[in-house]
């Protein structure tokens, strides 16, 4: 274990072996080291060459060469977690502002009084120790929510098929801090040129959010998709056994709301059905860049177990791009410029023919939001028509 050092600076030899003779007993108590510099070089030198934790800075503010100021300015480069302190025989409030505006926890003056001196070195060690304490809680928390994420992977994995007939493409971005989320997404080939899509996006980030798609997943595939593989597939009817069970099965978290859009492609039949539970739209978008937008209105899941969905239909055509996405592409409350649903209609139709489709779609979006990161997780789905059967 690395010892905790507390680190006095001061010109004055006096003044260090006043505080090493004064502190030397009660830094055993409290398990601690002192290390004692004479000059800003030497302590500088000491910070970049020791493997001890540097838990304390206790600092002169007038000396020659680099003062007291100068010094944690060069200290919080090398040590940013050390708290420090400046001891000073000089009053000057300018200096003192200077020192607070530094992060300095405290400004204590020469001579000093033993029992303060004392107080507030201590108060320094425990905060430093808090804060230890903390970052490695937030870095175990983070290796736990990788760990999650990608679990989360692993179970959702959705292998999109390959069709000669239907080019399938899938971008999954949780909020990277998070590593996990509430999006889920599934294409599950249901006979020959037909496939089943689903989207939905679960209320809030993280491992809850990220267990109940989990949930979704188990549940949809062995309770409903299964058994009729091959047979028929009504969106509408799906939705409503789907809400029925989460009514059922997630009741226990009453805040959880779930929105869903399923779709069944019908290539023979050269149609889409497609059905809607409080989710976005998806956007059909022709060869000749125009586009449709495509949702009828439905409830979201998880409020009453008896609601039923309306279904609709649409024709699909070779070259046609059809593009599904959760609301984590337009929900950014911190943005001074939302897009609209038409505006990221016009986005989506302007880069569907480029490589790369889906992130240049984020990334604008992104730039005409004014953002860096979105706000929520992402998904983007999206499949274009290759080649249908002729009228």
């Amino acid at each position: 274990m690395q010892n905790e050092i507390i680190l006095f600076v001061d010109d004055e030899p006096e003044i260090l072996k006043a505080l090493e003779r004064e502190l030397f007993a009660w830094s055993k108590t409290r398990k601690v080291k002192l290390a004692l510099r004479a000059t800003p070089e030497s302590a500088v030198q000491y910070a970049e060459e020791t493997d001890d934790e540097i838990a304390v800075i206790v600092s002169d503010l007038k000396m020659p060469g680099m003062d007291g100021i100068e010094l944690l300015q060069k200290m919080n480069a090398l040590r940013p977690e050390a708290y420090t302190l400046i001891l000073s025989g000089y009053s000057d409030i300018d200096q003192m502002i200077q020192s607070i505006e530094r992060g300095v926890s405290a400004f204590i003056l020469k001579p000093w009084e033993s029992s303060k001196l004392k107080k507030e070195i201590e108060k320094a060690l425990s905060g430093y120790r808090m804060q230890k304490d903390y970052s490695a809680y937030v870095h175990l928390l983070n290796d736990e929510l990788k760990w999650a994420g990608e679990l989360q992977k692993q179970l959702l994995q959705s292998e999109i098929p390959a069709s000669p007939k239907l080019d399938f493409s899938v971008t999954y971005n949780p909020l990277p801090n998070l590593h996990c989320g509430g999006d889920y997404y599934d294409i599950i080939p249901f006979g020959e040129d037909r496939f089943i899509i689903l989207i939905g996006d679960v209320a809030g980030h993280g491992v809850k959010a990220a267990f109940i798609t989990t949930i979704l997943k188990t549940m949809i595939y062995r309770g409903y998709i299964r058994e009729r593989v091959g047979g028929e597939f009504s969106p509408a009817d799906f939705l409503g056994w789907l809400n029925s069970r989460i009514c059922k099965q997630l009741q226990d978290f009453p805040d959880m709301l779930v929105t869903f859009f399923a779709a069944l492609v019908d290539l023979p039949q050269r149609r889409i059905h497609y059905s809607n539970a409080g989710h976005f739209p998806f956007f059909l978008i022709h060869a000749d860049g125009s586009w449709d937008k495509c949702g009828v209105k439905g409830t979201g899941m998880g409020f009453r177990p008896e609601l039923s969905y309306e279904e609709e239909q649409r024709t699909i055509e070779s070259e046609d791009t059809a593009v599904f996405f959760t609301d984590g592409l337009l929900e950014h409350p911190l943005s001074d410029y939302p897009l609209t649903l038409d505006q990221l209609g016009d986005v989506m139709a302007e880069h569907i023919q480029l490589p790369d489709t889906h992130q240049k779609i984020i990334d604008t979006v992104k730039r005409r939001m004014n953002t860096s990161e979105l706000y929520d997780d992402v998904t983007l789905l999206s499949f274009r028509v290759k080649a249908v059967a002729p009228a």
